[in-house]
């Protein structure tokens, strides 16, 4: 009777595994097995199940992605070419690729490829150069852990390349969504120092290229970065404010910030014109000028120096037009400080012009010598750390100067009505 019983007791364990393993759900059973993954994410994750996830695949387009800085939706992409610029959005999946584009004559030549970079929850995944007109840059898988915050922006400059996102494609389980604006956004108007030229070149000489640029390591980002702040910059190299980089001594009048500022994007033509921006919306939080670097090597008489402060104040007649009511710093001295005296001259006439216009300036001075310098005598990747320092240390304070005399004021008016009720 007992070797009977054998069967039928190994039938019974069987059924009985069987019924388990149907109670439980074969989603359960595979996440069982699943391979674990660190949480990186500090904030709360949405659960991702294996039974849930599939190939979903969006637009760049409002509904999905929240535009950083300037960028302009045609030809079925979300184009974007200045430094900093680029999307945001939310997303719950496993990994991720994006559809990129590159518009441009020369911006495929090998000097002018177009940088860009993609962070996950902060942390820069992807650091790479677009080598073709149409492109899939993929996500490493191991940047997801469920829910995550994906950013991409360029790092390369305007004026060689503008880069379009024609699609989204992501493996998981939601649509993914535009993040909130940032309380915070800071525009940085410059020349090569605020665009990142050369900034990781290892060597002092040698030819140019995109490649060596980066805008997540310039004191732009940086500073923005240390105030909690997005940023992006309208940057372009060898551009001033009178007079762009002349070898001659005579007047480069083309190369000047001024002539680009309305713009959108560069190097992309949307019915025979460069789309310009629309201005005042969105408006930044703060406006930063870094001008003057190059306007040095025509300003070499008093003269030319009274032109310069004349070019300097209409260009923040510019600017103060364009982004009504936004605060604006002005500072120098990344390279070089000749022309900081007379940007000071030229702030407090404006000033005084526009009836106590709270225009502010600042110099960046510090020994770059010590620090050493990279491409053509442009700051080092140390040299952006220590003007990052310096300019956070001066925004900071302006706040908390305006925060102080706005309780003053307000102590004051309550002081007025009270005595008046008296």
């Amino acid at each position: 009777m007992q070797l009977r019983w054998k069967p039928i007791v190994l039938s019974l364990a069987v059924l009985i595994l069987v019924g388990a393993l149907l109670f439980f759900g074969s989603s359960t059973v595979r996440q069982a097995f699943a391979p674990a993954r660190e949480n990186t994410n500090e904030t709360e994750r949405v659960p991702v199940t294996y039974d849930s996830m599939r190939l979903l695949e969006f637009s760049a387009d409002a509904d999905h992605v929240r535009p950083i800085g300037r960028t302009y939706p045609a030809r079925g992409a979300l184009w974007f070419s200045f430094s900093g610029c680029g999307v945001e959005f939310r997303c719950n999946g496993t990994s991720l690729s994006l559809d990129m584009l590159v518009e441009n004559g020369d911006a495929l030549e090998e000097q002018h490829k177009p940088r860009i970079a993609v962070f996950v929850n902060d942390e820069m995944v992807v650091d790479t150069v677009l080598e073709s007109a149409e492109q899939t840059v993929a996500v490493p898988f191991y940047a997801f852990d469920n829910e995550a915050i994906v950013r991409v922006i360029k790092l390369s400059e305007s004026m060689y390349s503008c880069v379009g996102i024609s699609g989204v494609r992501l493996y998981g389980s939601m649509d993914i969504l535009p993040t909130e604006r940032s309380k915070q956004v800071i525009e940085f108007i410059g020349d090569s120092i605020t665009a990142g030229f050369g900034v990781d070149h290892e060597k002092r000489k040698g030819e140019f290229s995109t490649r060596t640029e980066n805008y997540s390591k310039t004191y732009a980002f940086l500073t923005a970065q240390a105030l909690d702040a997005e940023s992006y910059g309208i940057a372009y190299s060898g551009y001033g404010v009178v007079s762009g980089w002349t070898s001659t001594g005579k007047i480069n009048s083309e190369n000047v910030l001024a002539k680009q500022y309305d713009k959108a994007v560069d190097c992309l033509s949307v019915g025979g014109v460069t789309p310009q921006w629309f201005f005042p919306s969105p408006l930044p939080n703060l406006i930063v000028i870094n001008l003057g670097t190059n306007d040095h090597t025509y300003c070499t008489n008093k003269e030319r120096r009274k032109e310069f402060e004349k070019a300097y104040m209409e260009l923040l007649e510019l600017v103060r037009e364009k982004n009504p009511g936004v605060p604006i710093v002005c500072v120098l001295g990344d390279m070089n400080d000749k022309m900081y005296p007379h940007i000071e001259k030229a702030v407090k006439a404006f000033n005084k012009k526009n009836d106590g216009a709270s225009v502010l300036c600042t110099p960046l001075n510090f020994d770059m010598a010590r620090l050493g310098v990279v491409l053509h005598g442009h700051p080092t990747a140390q040299s952006n750390e220590v003007a990052a320092k310096a300019l956070t240390k001066f925004l900071f304070d302006a706040i908390s100067e305006k925060r102080a005399a706005k309780e003053a004021l307000i102590n004051a008016i309550q002081e007025a009505v009270s005595k008046q009720e008296e």
